[in-house]
């Protein structure tokens, strides 16, 4: 420990890192978003920039990577790498593809161990 703040590896703060899909789904006029790395940007996402996926290449995409509310998205790609977003809403309307996906140990959370 250094004054009030003790250093842990990933593997000790994550209950899971993954990554989103590397697949292209097809774009839709309906459905739900699919975030990149560029949409990440000043620790919030943009989406008036992402496009819309059909609900089953959804479900299909958060079968492996989902995000629930506390997670850390990292983008990863290019100019936008190293930026991150902590998803702070109960309600994750979209799915995230080429990015670094960390799911907080919650139990850590819980007892104040992380702040966000």
């Amino acid at each position: 420990m250094k004054g009030n703040f003790y250093f842990k590896s990933s593997g000790e703060l994550y209950s899971k890192i993954t990554d989103g899909t590397h697949d292209s789904p097809k774009r839709t006029l309906d459905g739900k978003f699919l975030i990149t790395s560029k949409h990440i940007k000043g620790r919030e996402i943009d989406f008036s920039s992402a496009y819309l996926i059909s609900e089953e290449d959804f479900k299909k995409i958060n079968e492996r990577s989902s995000v629930d509310q506390w997670d850390v998205i990292v983008s990863m790609i290019g100019e936008y790498c190293g930026f991150c977003y902590v998803e702070r809403n109960t309600t994750i309307d979209y799915a995230v593809k080429n990015v670094g996906l960390e799911t907080q140990d919650l139990n850590l959370k819980q007892n104040g161990f992380i702040t966000i």
